[in-house]
């Protein structure tokens, strides 16, 4: 099962980031038209750039509320559960996903069957379907 959660974590960090990619590239298109048309703007610009990396950045932790799981996680027929075995809560979900950030360490866990930090402090387990 490690195996598969490694494969859902790939698959959400692809996803996410495919999503920001593409938008960050749309963005850059309009930007580069916007600003060659208004130069005055470029601090309105750069402000509306900071707000789409924050976006990004507040999207990894939210990845698991909607559905109670991730896009990789479907995929991967994983789901999340509380220690007793019951669904989560979105404050418990969030908990659990504030630790990707420090993901070299979540996979080292991982690949150790040890539980992730985020499902620690959260009180979840991550099981099979």
């Amino acid at each position: 099962m490690n195996i598969r959660r490694i494969k859902s974590w790939i698959i959400d960090y692809l996803t996410v980031t495919s999503l920001f990619v593409f938008g960050g590239i749309l963005f850059s298109f309009v930007e580069y038209i916007m600003i060659s048309k208004y130069p005055k703007h470029t601090r309105t610009f750069a402000l509306c750039a900071m707000v789409f990396v924050i976006i990004y950045f507040c999207a990894l932790p939210l990845k698991d509320v909607i559905h109670k799981r991730s896009f990789g996680k479907k995929i991967c027929h994983l789901r999340i559960v509380t220690q007793k075995g019951e669904s989560p809560t979105v404050f418990q979900l969030i908990i659990r996903n504030l630790t990707v950030y420090i993901w070299p360490v979540e996979v080292i866990l991982v690949l150790c069957n040890k539980r992730r930090i985020g499902d620690i402090v959260s009180k979840t387990l991550v099981v099979a379907e």
